[in-house]
């Protein structure tokens, strides 16, 4: 069994040819509940996922299926109580249950949806001897960004120095975005370094979908622009089509490419919602990394 928080992680591992097979479970934690809460006979409110975790945690929900081998990803952004109950009550008993059972915690709380995750780290330190805890690693095809992405999550960015991997282009105003990407977009493609399936943008939330009042700055251009570009939606397989996929970092947590882009605005402090969006995007790049930044967020990391 496989369960993970992200729709679209869940359907890269549903979809990879090494893993059709009758014996191999993927499911997104919520529908994991949902499955549980309806084998039960429990009623419940779908997508109000307070309550259908809360309603999986309680005693009336009893594991109708086992199994021999069990991995919970993304599990910063699970609440413990029903990760321990999972291990506890999935793992078939013939294979020691929690106790001795077979099964593989992922977590990294620099990428959880909750950025002032005290109460998630307090909540998996309650139950940490349950688990064996090992040393941070992520598959990334250079040590430049690595050490990158591990300063970022400290907060430390130094978008001053020169990189060989890493690319950092400024804007003005947001108007600016689209000409800066499709340039240089078109470059790497002509150079024929990377293919589009090798690609990602991943967008800040603020820059792209719809608010209430109007469409945000870089909607337009990629409808605009379809030949080229498609949203990278929960049910669109990974590695389909002749487009460079794009989405925003949130929805793009757990799944990596060797080529991303992250655009982002207003980066003024560690504490915003943009600088979690950036800690996650710049961690998504396997081989080349490059950051669409707004002049003034520049200028105040070199202030810093």
């Amino acid at each position: 069994l496989y369960l993970c928080h992200n729709l679209l992680l869940a359907d890269r591992f549903k979809t990879h040819d090494a893993l059709q097979h009758d014996n191999f479970t993927v499911l997104p934690i919520y529908h994991f509940y949902r499955k549980a809460l309806r084998a039960n006979d429990v009623k419940f409110t779908e997508f109000d996922y307070a309550e259908e975790e809360r309603l999986f945690s309680s005693d009336a929900i009893t594991a109708k299926e086992q199994y021999d081998f069990i991995v919970i990803d993304e599990a910063q952004d699970l609440l413990s109580a029903p990760i321990v109950k999972i291990l506890d009550e999935y793992i078939a008993e013939e294979n020691g249950g929690l106790e001795d059972g077979e099964y593989l915690v992922l977590l990294d709380l620099a990428q959880s949806y909750d950025t002032d995750n005290q109460s998630t780290l307090d909540a998996i330190k309650e139950h940490a001897a349950k688990f064996k805890l090992l040393k941070n690693f992520r598959v990334s095809g250079s040590q430049q960004l690595s050490d990158f992405v591990q300063r970022a999550q400290q907060g430390d960015l130094q978008l001053d120095k020169t990189y060989q991997d890493i690319e950092i282009l400024p804007f003005e105003h947001t108007d600016d975005i689209p000409n800066i990407l499709i340039n240089h977009v078109s470059e790497k493609l002509n150079n024929e370094v990377f293919n589009k399936n090798e690609f990602v943008i991943l967008n800040s939330t603020n820059l792209i979908g719809y608010s209430r009042s109007k469409p945000r700055p870089l909607t337009k251009f990629y409808e605009s622009n379809t030949d080229l570009f498609q949203f990278l939606d929960d049910e669109l397989h990974q590695d389909l089509g002749d487009k460079i996929h794009y989405t925003t970092p949130l929805k793009f947590k757990g799944l990596e490419k060797p080529v991303v882009y992250l655009v982002i605005d207003d980066l003024y402090n560690k504490w915003h919602k943009n600088f979690h969006q950036f800690q996650i995007g710049v961690s998504r790049a396997q081989s080349k990394l490059v950051i669409l930044m707004d002049q003034k967020s520049i200028d105040k990391t070199h202030d810093q």
